[in-house]
């Protein structure tokens, strides 16, 4: 459990007499983030994007799509189905890009970092 005061948003189902809320504590989520990423869109939306669609997903699951399993697990699951349409409709043009940073350069710097963590275990 996470408490209040550290955590970058939550979820309240609705109630006779009040609607469902989603709270996003935006004060915690730039706190997270360098500020670096605030000069470009793609990662400035990352952080809140994820908070935000997860506690949609949270929505979805005890509103529209109930399923038994964790409310964590299908608030994620229902985050990333979210998150992954935003990204493909707003920021299209970078999938070659991530494509071939996922593709050849993440590999490459997993090759060069795995001689210093075996060093390190000896």
């Amino acid at each position: 459990m996470v408490r209040l005061a550290d955590a970058f948003g939550s979820y309240s189902s609705a109630s006779k007499s009040s609607p469902a809320t989603v709270w996003l504590y935006v004060d915690n989520i730039a706190k997270s983030q360098d500020k670096w990423w605030e000069w470009f869109g793609l990662p400035r939306y990352l952080t809140s994007g994820q908070v935000l669609y997860h506690e949609i997903g949270h929505h979805i699951h005890s509103v529209h799509k109930p399923i038994h399993e964790g409310p964590e697990n299908v608030a994620e699951d229902w985050s990333n189905k979210l998150m992954g349409n935003f990204l493909r409709k707003h920021y299209r043009y970078s999938f070659p890009l991530l494509h071939i940073l996922v593709r050849w350069v993440l590999p490459v710097l997993k090759r060069v970092r795995r001689p210093k963590q075996a060093l390190k275990a000896d």
